[in-house]
């Protein structure tokens, strides 16, 4: 998925399943040189540009098909809108692990993420 690099200091999924999940406990063989806690490399992971690049993008798709939907009522654009919330709602599982509790709500980007991802799922849930 994401190759690891001295220019790219994050882990691909891969690697962060194989460090944690693997039932091998020799890791001198792994290609992770810097063992970090499973908080830390998915927050390393979640923090990295092309993930956050990627999330931005979604963004802007999603302001693009409501826009979309609003306009011309597209039958597909609420289930592309669907998808796009089911999508943000793991990237702020995967933001909730790699802060942790305390670091997580102290920002207010996390708290109106919660609120937004919460209203749209509230919105697929009860109609």
């Amino acid at each position: 998925f994401l190759a690891t690099s001295d220019t790219m200091p994050f882990y691909t999924l891969y690697q962060l399943y194989e460090r944690f999940f693997s039932h091998d406990t020799n890791y001198e063989e792994t290609d992770i040189e810097d063992p970090k806690t499973f908080q830390e490399a998915v927050c390393d992971f979640y923090e990295s540009t092309p993930v956050q690049l990627s999330v931005a993008v979604l963004i802007a798709l999603n302001f693009v098909i409501a826009v979309i939907d609003a306009q011309s009522g597209a039958p597909w654009a609420g289930s592309v809108e669907h998808t796009l919330t089911v999508i943000f709602a793991v990237e702020l599982c995967i933001n909730f692990v790699g802060n942790a509790f305390a670091p997580f709500f102290r920002s207010g980007w996390n708290w109106f993420d919660m609120l937004v991802v919460g209203v749209s799922l509230g919105q697929i849930f009860f109609p």
